[in-house]
């Protein structure tokens, strides 16, 4: 098993599912990180991860579905102005498999880190409910856009935002220094 570079690999996509760098010419734009390559990393991650995803596809090909939905969005992006094509459906669909495939991964890597004696366990277990939380805020508040005056969802929504981001900086730094503490 190669645990510790699969980590490492997760981790790494976990950064490229959470910056987006874009580059806009002639009011064109195109992602330079797409999730894509990120969820590729992750796929790759968890196939180094031995017995912990022996049996349990889940992982991998969660990770690999999750990688063409979000390769297909990217394109679709990138034509989108011309075809005046609607991904909404799409785009919530993507949101909620991705939480789900999230919320399964920070449990096993939570095994992982119980196994190797990490102290930082209770970290991802904590991770884990945050992002189900902040997952679930963010539907309940598409529920209300209509509803709430501006300023208000403005407030909510950066407040939620923040916390969605610093969630997967923190997520990010965790599965680093648990690769590190793997022999």
């Amino acid at each position: 098993m190669k645990i510790k570079k699969g980590i490492r690999l997760i981790a790494i996509g976990f950064l490229f599912t959470l910056v987006n760098l874009n580059l806009t010419a002639n009011s064109y734009k195109i992602n330079v990180t797409p999730d894509f390559i990120g969820w590729i990393l992750i796929f790759f991650g968890c196939g180094m991860l031995g017995d912990y995803v022996k049996g349990n596809p889940v992982y991998k090909w969660g990770a690999f579905l999750l990688a063409v939905l979000s390769a297909g969005l990217w394109v679709i992006d990138l034509i989108n102005p011309d075809l005046g094509f609607d991904v909404h459906y799409l785009e919530i669909a993507l949101t909620l498999i991705t939480t789900l495939y999230i919320v399964l991964l920070l449990g096993l890597l939570q095994k992982i880190s119980r196994d190797y004696g990490s102290a930082h366990t209770g970290n991802l277990g904590v991770l884990k409910i945050v992002y189900l939380v902040v997952y679930l805020l963010f539907q309940a508040l598409s529920l209300f856009i209509d509803t709430l005056p501006l300023e208000v969802l403005s407030v909510i929504v950066a407040v939620a935002g923040g916390a969605a981001l610093i969630t997967a900086i923190v997520t990010c730094i965790i599965l680093f220094r648990l690769s590190f503490e793997i022999e």
